[in-house]
C-alpha cells in the first residue's frame, strides 16, 4: 500500500510540474501532497521559465527526500505513466538514443519556435531520467537548449548512485535532445 502511495505522489507530482511547465497554472497556491510523510507545497510557476530555474525548482523538490534511496525512488515514479511525454509512439529506429545503457528512443519536434520531446525506454531508471530531462528541455528556444548546462541530476544528488554506465547515457541522451534542437532550429531558418 505504501508503494501505491509512493507512486500515485510521484505521478501527482510531475504532472503539476510539468503542466506548470507547458503554461497551465494552479488555481490554489496552497496545494500540497504527502510523500514519504512529507508534504510537498507547490506554489504557482510562471511561464516561460529559463531551463536554469526549472532544474533549481527540481533540485528543490527532490530536496525533502533524506536519502539517496528515497531520491532515486522518486525519479523511478517519474516515468511511470506520463502520457505525452514518455510515449512508446517514439519506438522507431530513427528515434533510437545512440550510447544509452539500455534501448530508448527521442522523438523532437519545433513547435511556435519551441522545441518540445517526448522518450521512452523499457528500463525503469531511464525513462525517469527522459521524463526529469524531458520536463526541463521542453517549451525551450533552441538556441537555450544548446547552451544549457544541465546539472540536476548531479545536483540532485544522484549521479554518484546511478554508476558510470547510467551517467553516460544521461550523456548521450542530453547530446542528442542537444543535437536535435540544433538540427531542428537550422531547418526552420
Amino acid at each position: 500500500m505504501e508503494d501505491l502511495v509512493e507512486n500515485l505522489a510521484s505521478r501527482f507530482l510531475l504532472c503539476m510540474f510539468l503542466s506548470i511547465q507547458i503554461g497551465g497554472s494552479m488555481s490554489n497556491s496552497d496545494k500540497s501532497v504527502i510523500s514519504n510523510g512529507k508534504a510537498i507545497k507547490h506554489e504557482p510557476v510562471q511561464k516561460h521559465k529559463s531551463i536554469q530555474d526549472v532544474q533549481g525548482e527540481l533540485v528543490k523538490e527532490f530536496s525533502i527526500f533524506d536519502t539517496v534511496d528515497d531520491k532515486l525512488s522518486y525519479l523511478n515514479g517519474f516515468g511511470r505513466g506520463q502520457s505525452g511525454i514518455i510515449d512508446e509512439s517514439c519506438i522507431k529506429e530513427g528515434n533510437t538514443i545512440h550510447g544509452c545503457v539500455t534501448r530508448a528512443w527521442l522523438k523532437t519536434e519545433i513547435k511556435d519556435g519551441q522545441v518540445n520531446y517526448k522518450a521512452y525506454s523499457h528500463d525503469q531508471t531511464i525513462k525517469g531520467i527522459l521524463a526529469l530531462l524531458v520536463g526541463v528541455m521542453s517549451h525551450h528556444e533552441a538556441e537555450e537548449i544548446i547552451d544549457a548546462e544541465l546539472t540536476c541530476i548531479e545536483d540532485i544528488g544522484l549521479s554518484e548512485r546511478l554508476g558510470r554506465q547510467t551517467c553516460n547515457s544521461i550523456n548521450a541522451i542530453v547530446e542528442q535532445m542537444k543535437l536535435e534542437a540544433l538540427e531542428l532550429s537550422q531547418k526552420q531558418k
